[in-house]
């Protein structure tokens, strides 16, 4: 996965995690055609996640559905991390939700198993977004339309 912009370094999947995916607030205006909005099950923690590292509230970011993912940083990078509380830690130390935080190139970004957190969805935005194509003017996945 490519990110853009001003920290723009490629980002290596190591571990999925459950069930994460690329979001942004969905698509507009295609619904007469069957088309549905889709976008972030928690909106507001998307947008919160992308004006932390100044992106625009739009930009698509990673969300994660019950268990978080393993990235490894191969630039350097700053993150967000917003929504659920699964204990997110860079290199094994723990970073803080709701916070712009710099990833050093060849670092890892990992999370705890969720336990008793709260919430289902946990949000990683990027600084400079994540280059993916836009489709019907949106950037997020949408699993029943594969």
């Amino acid at each position: 996965m490519n990110g853009t912009g001003r920290s723009g370094g490629f980002i290596r999947v190591l571990r999925p995690g459950l069930a994460t995916s690329v979001q942004d607030l969905g698509r507009r205006g295609y619904r007469s055609v069957g088309v549905p909005a889709g976008g972030a099950a928690d909106p507001y923690s998307l947008l919160v996640a992308n004006l932390l590292v100044g992106n625009a509230p739009d930009s698509a970011a990673l969300e994660a559905t019950l268990a978080g993912p393993e990235l490894l940083f191969e630039e350097a990078a700053v993150v967000a991390v917003t929504g659920a509380d699964w204990s997110p830690a860079v290199n094994g130390r723990p970073i803080p939700m709701w916070r712009p935080v710099a990833v050093p190139a060849g670092s890892r970004l990992a999370f705890a198993a969720p336990g008793g957190a709260a919430g289902a969805r946990a949000y990683v935005a990027v600084a400079g977004g994540l280059d993916v194509p836009q489709v019907l003017g949106g950037r997020g996945a949408y699993a029943r339309a594969g």
